[in-house]
């Protein structure tokens, strides 16, 4: 998929369990730009949606809009009503399936 504009399409993705951090950590939530690769990372000690929906609206919606698209691996976190069924946002999620 190629973005239009910058901030228009986001790809969502966690990395982990990695080796637990000082601070108790096992997972990086990243999100990329597809346009400019921007990339937002936060750490989490646990992948829960509401994480994950808080992370959309904190870091991306209230930064940069409302993208388009955000392209996520259908992992469980991504399956989230807690974005998808909001009425002002209308985001297309694009679930790639790995094969």
């Amino acid at each position: 998929m190629v973005a239009s504009w910058p901030f228009d399409t986001w790809g969502l993705d966690v990395v982990g369990p990695l080796t637990k951090s000082s601070a108790g950590y096992l997972y990086i939530l990243v999100a990329t730009d597809y346009f400019s690769k921007w990339a937002k990372v936060v750490p989490l000690k646990e992948v829960k949606k509401e994480d994950v929906a808080d992370f959309i609206r904190i870091n991306i919606i209230y930064c940069y809009g409302i993208p388009r698209y955000n392209i996520t691996d259908n992992g469980k976190p991504f399956c989230n009503s807690l974005i998808e069924t909001h009425p002002k946002v209308q985001i297309q999620t694009v679930k790639i399936l790995n094969v």
